[in-house]
This record gives structure tokens, C-alpha cells and sequence, in this order.
């Protein structure tokens, strides 16, 4: 990655102490990531044992709702049949669009050759944060802690469930407590680690004294690439989404509670979760918002002058008559020209958002929630809400 000819290779969800774990385990090979096989083994480590062990111990538990049975609590379907395997198949996914994104800063010239090495030593850094020991440590013995808290709250509440009677868990909340749910928050720990190392590349990004052009036909200064560039994490957005609808949906079900009095808790996890992503791009409005400013400096300058230059030669005081086959048309052509340039460089944005990118991200954590609401309205109602949204009103 040090020859700027060779392409970039930046896989963040990749690699790292777990990782090599796998291999250990022959679970990934080094030229292939066994998707399938690592999906299959997750689930026979996570949800196969509650069902095996709810079933073999054989408690009965009434009145408590549908979180009574493993079989009808949906929050557990959601962790580990949505989120669980997607956490995982986003370590690849993400990695396509992100090295076309770095790689699309070079070509285009936003990262200046004098910047080029230390553009390259941001990458590693970032590479190597990723093989830190002490964070997946640190995410593991937050997995365990979050777990133990999260039990405990649930073994508090009145009511039983599959997880507890009363104060004592059944086998199968014993292995969600020390196994299923420690490996899920692992993993979202893991990312949300993974995602710090994203944060600081783009910030670090931002300082390289980048050529942005404010006359840019995206609007965008040039950076609109980077806008298109967080499309790549939405397979994730729909993780987290999952795991925050999941949990939603086992409140409004074993608790009773309704979609209206959670609604702020939805819109808040919603933006969480979007500016978890989207947060990143915040780091170069200062750099577009200066290079917007100083080029309006020199461009409307500039205009001015060229606008005075032809007033006087065309149309003041001072301008000899000429016939219409005497108008020099390059003259005309020069200042609509400048006119368009000034005209873009005001309209620049100087958040390199772009649709391409958000929109992805919207959909993707959105999803997961609509099988909640549609507990709360009628589906008919819902439908007609989204495609209002989205496609606007048909009229």
C-alpha cells in the first residue's frame, strides 16, 4: 500500500485477535471467509443450546405473556437470527465501497501527492489499531458486564420467563447469560470499536490539507464520493436496527406497552444509529466551509472585474457602435461561464452528504422497526406512510 500505483486495501472489519481465533478454529480460511459455515456455527452456539436446554429441562411458565417461551419471545429470534449474522457478514461487506472510497481520493487528486505518505500512514495506523488485543479484551469483558446487568434486570422484574423463575435462571438463561448474549455483545463491541478506528481515518483525512474545489459539478467540493461512501456500512445499520426493534418489540409484547409511549425511544435510536455512521462526514465541514469561503473571494472577484471589463467594451459610454456580425461571442460565452462557475460555488455543500449514501442507511435501520409498527397500525396505513416518505405524494 505504499507504492501509489498498487490499489488500497483497507478491510476494517477484518482481521484482529478474534479473527485469528477463527482461523485457529478453521472457521475462516486465510483466502476465504466461510460465510455460511460461521453463520451456522453461531447459531449452534447461541440459539440451538436455549432451544435444546429450554426443551430438555421442560419448565412450565404461565401467565407471563409471550416472553414466558423461548419459542415466542421475538427479541431472541431478532439477536440471534438477524443480528448475530448480520454483525458477522458485515466484516466483509463493508470493505469494498470504503477501499473504493480511498481509492477514488487518490485518483481524484483530493489527497495531494505531497500528502500521499502520510495518507498511507494514516491507513496503517488505523490497520493496526484494529489488531489491538487490549480493545477486544476490553469489548469482551464489556460483552460479560452488559450481560450480567441486563439478567439482573430481567430476574428483578415480577414476572417469569424463559430465562428465570423467580430468582433462580433455568439451564437455558444460564447459557444466555455466560454464552449466547456475552457473544452477541462482543461482537457489537467489536464493531463499535471498529467504527472508532472509522471515525479517527476521517478525521485524520480531513487535516491532510485535501484539495477540495469548490467549483465541482457535485456540489460537494468533490467530496461527494465520501457522501457515497457510508452506504457501505448499512448492512450493519440494519444490525443495530434489528437489535434496537427486537427490543422493542419484547417490551411492547411482555410488557404491554404502546408503540406511542415508545415513540421517542424509536426516533432516538434511529438517529443514534445514523449519526453512528453519517457522524464521520462532520469532519470536513470546516475544510469545505473555508475552501467555499476563500473561493467565492477570488471568483466573484474575478467576475466583477470581467463583468466591469465588458460593460465598458459592450455596453457603456465608452463602447464604439458595432453591427451585429461585429459581436465577439467568446466574450459572451466567457462570462455565462464564469456566471455558472460562481453560481455552483455558492450552491456547494459543505457536508459531503449525498442520497446515494443516506438513503441506504435510512431504509436499512428502518426496516426492522416497521414489523412493530404494523402492531400499532394497520398495514394499509403504513404502507401508504412509507411510499409518502420516500416516492412523495401521488396526486
Amino acid at each position: 500500500m505504499t507504492d501509489q500505483g498498487k490499489p488500497i486495501e483497507f478491510p476494517l472489519g477484518a482481521e484482529g485477535p478474534f479473527h485469528r481465533l477463527q482461523v485457529a478454529l478453521r472457521l475462516i480460511a486465510e483466502d476465504r471467509p466461510h460465510l455460511m459455515r460461521r453463520l451456522i456455527v453461531a447459531l449452534a452456539v447461541t440459539w440451538l443450546p436455549l432451544a435444546l436446554l429450554w426443551w430438555w429441562q421442560g419448565v412450565s411458565v404461565s401467565g407471563s405473556g409471550r416472553a414466558a417461551s423461548l419459542f415466542t419471545h421475538i427479541v431472541t429470534y431478532a439477536r440471534f437470527f438477524v443480528t448475530l449474522p448480520l454483525l458477522i457478514a458485515a466484516e466483509n461487506a463493508v470493505r469494498p465501497s470504503l477501499e473504493h472510497a480511498f481509492a477514488q481520493a487518490i485518483t481524484a487528486g483530493m489527497v495531494p501527492p505531497s500528502r500521499y505518505e502520510q495518507f498511507v500512514e494514516l491507513l496503517m495506523r488505523a490497520l493496526r489499531s484494529r489488531e489491538s488485543k487490549l480493545a477486544e479484551a476490553l469489548a469482551l469483558g464489556l460483552a460479560f458486564l452488559a450481560s450480567q446487568i441486563a439478567v439482573s434486570v430481567a430476574t428483578s422484574e415480577h414476572h417469569a420467563s424463559w430465562i428465570h423463575t423467580g430468582p433462580a435462571l433455568t439451564w437455558a438463561g444460564m447459557w444466555f447469560t455466560y454464552v449466547s448474549l456475552p457473544l452477541l455483545q462482543f461482537m457489537m463491541f467489536r464493531w463499535l470499536y471498529r467504527l472508532s478506528i472509522w471515525w479517527r481515518v476521517m478525521y485524520g483525512l480531513s487535516r491532510l490539507d485535501l484539495s477540495i474545489q469548490p467549483g465541482h459539478p457535485d456540489l460537494r467540493g468533490g467530496l461527494a464520493f465520501l457522501g457515497d461512501s457510508v452506504q457501505a456500512f448499512a448492512i450493519l445499520a440494519l444490525a443495530f436496527g434489528a437489535a434496537a426493534a427486537g427490543s422493542v418489540a419484547d417490551y411492547v409484547l411482555s410488557e404491554g406497552a404502546s408503540i406511542t409511549e415508545l415513540k421517542g425511544f424509536i426516533a432516538g435510536a434511529v438517529l443514534c444509529i445514523l449519526l453512528l455512521f453519517l457522524g464521520p462526514l462532520a469532519f470536513f465541514f470546516g475544510p469545505a466551509y473555508r475552501a467555499k469561503d476563500e473561493a467565492l473571494l477570488r471568483y466573484e472577484g474575478l467576475a466583477e472585474r470581467h463583468w466591469q471589463a465588458f460593460d465598458k467594451k459592450w455596453v457603456g459610454a465608452d463602447a464604439s457602435p458595432r453591427g451585429p456580425g461585429q459581436i465577439a461571442e467568446p466574450d459572451f460565452s466567457a462570462l455565462a461561464d464564469l456566471g455558472s462557475l460562481v453560481k455552483t460555488v455558492r450552491e456547494m455543500k459543505t457536508l459531503p452528504l449525498t442520497k446515494e449514501g443516506v438513503l441506504p442507511l435510512v431504509v436499512a435501520i428502518i426496516m426492522p422497526f416497521l414489523p412493530v409498527l404494523a402492531m400499532a397500525f394497520p398495514l394499509q396505513e403504513l404502507l401508504a406512510g412509507v411510499f409518502h416518505v420516500f416516492l412523495g405524494r401521488a396526486e
